[in-house]
């Protein structure tokens, strides 16, 4: 018999699952590159007022659209540039996207199912993870996954309204925000998705009931505009946006990112925990499929959602870890659907299997930190957080036990939800304990001394280095001396915001009043042999600060 779960209890859920996916948003400083990236983009288009044209450390930067800097720009328009507000849009859609699978799930088989999907949705150790951090793959994923709402409501849905209105509006507004987020991937996985599956099924009416007419005049109306603005402010931006970020990206290995074809692999099956053992049944759903009208097309659906995910970027040159993050909406639908089948037994051996796999991993790296000689190079790589990843690998096994012991016990959405929980705490606590690094001390310790040299006069210099939190948290553009990296493309439309050599960078810093610069330590020695007038010198052993006062 299905349990029934009243509004009042599900709203109660819903608001403890905000406040712990919030509670940690600003208990660590930004991590260098994407963090200091995103949140500085969007500041500089809060202050510049110019919504059109992104640039990052003032100089034009086309890589993506421009939805998410949009987003934390308004949120910086109310309360001000911060750290915690530069992570709101992302905190937002990963909850966002939780919520989307339970009501997805909800409407098309019940209560129970969807509570289930938003715990492994919400638990998934990639996912949970991606959630804390600032970067464009949670929001992608978020805009995608309500194209894939509108999908499921047009492919599987019994009630009419989600047919031929939501589902339609759904897939149109999903696909042109997941354009706007990060480019014409947010057109092709959809549209490869509805193919593939008219092509399997032969449903030719789907094309219809899709209405792509909708989805091209939400592209042209919320899209087009953006596009159409930021071409005649910047005429070099089509070639540079459609051909080098997207074609170029994908077909060759400019970004230097190559990953051979298997890399999503182990990334798929580590992100997943603790529901990777799910995946076996998952298969199984392929030739027994949940009874009842639909359910055979619903595997069909959300299996091609995740493969074709995989498949595209695996296929891509260019590799992150965070790509494969749109399959996760789908995989929580399936593991959904692989649970109900046996919910207790599944459950249980799911986390307790996992928990078995990383209480070992646990152990080995306890051993792996007290070893003699092997121990020691890499207490002194990790510093305090060494201990503390280990204590948390520790905390997540038992934590697992625990959720297999209750679901055991016969309340397998309690032990699914406690392991899910856990997982969100484990993700947060990591990057707080990331903050004991010592990379991150040096990094952090050197910006908050320079910060105490640096007043609203003082100009700075990043030399061979780009620090990318440090216009972010100085509120100002760092002059680039003998770094170009990410910012070639801009550099060359603006090359008046590059400084070649050390020479030239010597002539202008004797020429300020004030001034601070971020060097690399190595580049240190070469600027005191130029007799530059330097008043302190904070030195950390991967990054100096060197002022002009």
């Amino acid at each position: 018999m299905q349990q029934r779960f009243s509004i009042s209890h599900i709203l109660v859920a819903a608001a403890l699952l905000a406040l712990a996916w919030f509670a940690t948003i600003s208990t660590h400083g930004l991590y260098d590159p994407d963090e200091g990236r995103y949140a500085e983009i969007p500041r500089e288009m809060a202050a510049s007022g110019d919504w059109i044209t992104p640039r990052l450390n003032g100089i034009k930067y086309f890589e993506k659209p421009p939805l998410q800097y949009w987003a934390t720009a308004a949120v910086y328009s109310l309360t001000g540039p911060t750290v915690w507000a530069s992570r709101v849009w992302v905190l937002l859609t990963g909850l966002a996207g939780v919520f989307l699978t339970f009501w997805l799930v909800a409407r098309l088989y019940g209560q129970r199912e969807a509570i289930a999907a938003a715990a492994l949705q919400a638990g998934a150790l990639l996912y949970a993870g991606c959630s804390q951090l600032n970067t464009l793959d949670m929001g992608f994923t978020f805009t995608l996954q309500i194209a894939l709402a509108g999908l499921a409501c047009l492919i599987l849905a019994r009630d009419e309204s989600l047919r031929q209105r939501w589902g339609p509006w759904l897939l149109a507004i999903g696909t042109t925000l997941a354009f706007l987020s990060k480019g014409l991937a947010g057109i092709l996985i959809p549209g490869a998705v509805t193919v593939l599956y008219i092509v399997i099924r032969r449903d030719w009416g789907l094309i219809l009931r899709a209405k792509p007419w909708l989805t091209l005049g939400c592209l042209l109306v919320l899209a087009g505009p953006w596009i159409w603005l930021v071409t005649q402010r910047n005429p070099e931006f089509p070639g540079f946006f459609f051909v080098h970020e997207h074609f170029a990206r994908f077909l060759t290995r400019v970004h230097a990112r190559y990953e051979p074809a298997w890399f999503f692999l182990p990334v798929l099956l580590l992100g997943l925990l603790p529901w990777t053992p799910l995946l076996p049944w998952m298969g199984k759903l392929w030739r027994r499929p949940p009874q009842g009208e639909g359910n055979r097309d619903a595997v069909l659906l959300f299996s091609l959602w995740a493969g074709f995910v995989l498949l595209f970027f695996s296929a891509s040159q260019s590799k992150l870890i965070p790509y494969i993050l749109p399959m996760f909406p789908a995989l929580s639908a399936l593991g959904a659907l692989a649970l109900a089948q046996d919910w207790m037994r599944r459950a249980r051996l799911t986390l307790g299997s996992s928990a078995v796999f990383w209480g070992l991993l646990a152990l080995a790296s306890t051993i792996g930190l007290f070893w003699p000689q092997d121990g020691a190079l890499l207490r002194e790589a990790l510093g305090q957080a060494a201990s503390g990843a280990v204590l948390l690998l520790w905390f997540l096994t038992l934590v697992w036990g625990v959720s297999a012991w209750i679901a055991g016990r016969g309340r397998p959405l309690a032990g699914l939800w406690a392991a899910a929980l856990g997982t969100m705490v484990f993700a947060s606590r990591l990057l707080w304990v990331g903050e004991a690094s010592p990379p991150r001390i040096e990094q952090t310790t050197v910006l908050n001394e320079a910060g105490a040299h640096i007043s609203a006069n003082t100009r700075l210099f990043c030399v061979d280095t780009y620090v990318q939190s440090a216009p972010f948290q100085f509120h100002r553009p760092c002059q680039l001396v003998r770094y170009r990296g990410e910012l070639d493309f801009g550099l060359t439309q603006q090359p008046e915001l590059w400084i070649e050599d050390l020479e030239s960078f010597a002539a202008q810093w004797q020429a300020q009043a004030d001034a601070v610069a971020f060097v690399s330590p190595k580049t240190l020695a070469q600027l005191q042999q130029l007799n530059l007038s330097i008043g302190h010198v904070i030195s950390q052993p991967s990054l100096v600060a060197i002022t002009r006062k």
